[in-house]
């Protein structure tokens, strides 16, 4: 029975020392490098009133890991109410899409759905500083109201008559004043003379 228990400690200990010996020739393990990205971007409150500057800022995103290093100047206008919001995200986390995230919106239009309002904004967009037409249904037909979900349509169609008011006065106040500026530059061009 000698030979057996001996033979058994052999065993045991030559599976120790290989043991001992493998565990310090292992490489540590790797750390992961996971670097952090953190920037802010633009969330807009949709509503009538609201300037261009407001419509083409929405979503756009900014910081130390951007092309575009500054914001915006907030508020555009006297009737801005844009806000910048940080966030922060790891690698790992952009590289599985957490950078095209929808971008909160709210809306002086009650319970719009984001990819509604989305959609408007992006029709805005469209538009652009393209001047007004004279007639707000044309306004509205020009933003295609198909493209919207039916429970919608009368509350974004009533959205759309309000904004081409506004932008009407916006573009008569404009005009009066490129007018007041040119006969103001006429006037010291006179007095110069």
């Amino acid at each position: 029975m000698q030979p057996i228990w001996a033979m058994f400690l052999a065993g045991l200990a030559f599976f120790i020392i290989l043991h001992l010996r493998n565990r310090k020739r292992r490489t540590p393990p790797q750390k992961v490098y996971a670097r952090r990205i953190s920037g802010s971007h633009i969330e807009v409150h949709i509503h009538p009133k609201m300037s261009l500057a407001c419509v083409m800022d929405y979503g756009s995103q900014f910081g130390k890991g951007f092309r575009r290093k500054e914001g915006p100047n907030l508020p555009h206008d006297s009737l801005c109410r844009c806000r910048s919001v940080t966030f922060s995200f790891t690698s790992t986390e952009v590289f599985n899409g957490a950078l095209r995230r929808e971008i909160p919106l709210s809306s002086s239009i009650p319970d719009l759905p984001i990819d509604q309002a989305q959609q408007l904004i992006e029709r805005l967009r469209e538009l652009g500083a393209a001047a007004p037409p004279a007639d707000g249904d044309a306004y509205v037909e020009s933003v295609s109201l198909d493209l919207f979900s039916s429970q919608y349509r009368d509350s974004i169609h009533d959205f759309l008559l309000a904004r081409h008011e506004f932008l009407r006065e916006q573009g008569a106040t404009l005009a009066e004043s490129q007018a007041e500026r040119n006969g103001n530059l006429a006037e010291q061009k006179s007095a110069d003379s």
